[in-house]
C-alpha cells in the first residue's frame, strides 16, 4: 500500500474499512504528500486527521460550485 500511494503521488486515501484504515494509519507519516484520509465505513469515533465519507459528500452539498468549476478547469493531464 505505501510503494503504490507514494509512486502514485496520492493526496488523498480512501479506505472502505477499519482495518484498511489501519494500514494506511500506520505508513501515512512517510508519505508527506498525503493530505488527506477518507474513511468509507460509519463508525462513532475518527482518528484525528481522518474524515468521514459522509462529511465529505456533506461538505460537497454545501460547497462553491463556481470554485469547484474553476479548480477543475485548471487540472491539467
Amino acid at each position: 500500500v505505501e510503494y503504490i500511494l507514494a509512486d502514485s503521488g496520492a493526496a488523498v486515501a480512501i479506505a472502505s474499512s477499519e482495518k484498511q484504515l489501519a494500514k494506511i494509519l500506520e505508513i501515512r507519516g512517510n508519505l508527506p504528500g498525503l493530505r488527506h484520509v477518507i474513511l468509507m465505513d460509519a463508525v462513532e469515533s475518527l482518528p484525528e486527521g481522518v474524515l468521514s465519507f459522509q462529511a465529505v459528500m456533506e461538505q460537497g452539498e454545501t460547497g462553491d460550485a463556481a470554485a469547484l468549476e474553476a479548480a477543475t478547469a485548471a487540472v491539467e493531464p
